[in-house]
């Protein structure tokens, strides 16, 4: 089995992609899929880019996140430290359940894939739990969850209302509306401006 993640995750790399360790402590039928020795190798030989601390699991199911928590910041203490993720594990995001309940916050220059990588990578990320009516809770070092508590709190919501305008128009567009294409006009750059204006970019 170590041998098939570790030629799984060499092959996302060829691909360009990230490779992530999943849900460790995810419990199929009445034991957890893979077993405790078989998780400190795969920690101990570190074949992965970044570990999923938060994943895609409902309400009902806690334990696998609780765990996976515990056991990064267990892996920090013994001097373990590597990149992480939030996944939502929606498999889409027109069912509703799951998506938009757990995701990643990466600090990068832009939201290009290979910046987003590399972002990931260098550290620069934190996972975020955002189950329906509670606060948003990020994990992640110290100085990164504080930034994006702050994020959550004063900008991000700000840029989803402006995001679900345009998605509304987009909809409305693709429904063959016939002013749709007026209300994205007026909604082009709006998010670009957002965070020159909050940031001090010039264009």
């Amino acid at each position: 089995m170590g041998r098939l993640h570790r030629w799984t995750f060499d092959k996302i790399r060829e691909a360009g992609g990230l490779g992530v360790f999943c849900h460790p402590y995810w419990t199929f039928g009445a034991h957890y899929s893979l077993a405790e020795a078989y998780i400190e190798h795969i920690f101990a030989t570190r074949p992965f880019d970044a570990y999923e601390v938060i994943g895609g699991f409902n309400q009902t199911e806690p334990e696998a996140n609780h765990l996976q928590v515990a056991r990064y910041h267990e892996e920090r203490a013994r001097g373990r430290v590597f990149p992480i993720v939030g996944a939502s594990d929606s498999h889409g995001c027109e069912r509703g359940d799951l998506f938009g309940w757990y995701y990643t916050i990466v600090f990068a220059p832009t939201a290009e894939l290979a910046d987003l990588i590399d972002g990931i990578k260098a550290g620069y990320s934190v996972a975020v739990e955002a189950l329906p009516h509670e606060q948003a809770r990020p994990h992640g070092p110290f100085r990164l969850v504080k930034y994006a508590l702050f994020l959550l709190r004063e900008v991000l919501p700000v840029h989803d209302e402006l995001c679900a305008e345009e998605g509304f128009w987009m909809h409305r567009h693709i429904a063959g509306d016939p002013t749709a294409a007026a209300g994205l006009a007026g909604c082009a750059g709006r998010c670009g401006r957002l965070y020159d204006a909050l940031w001090g970019r010039a264009r």
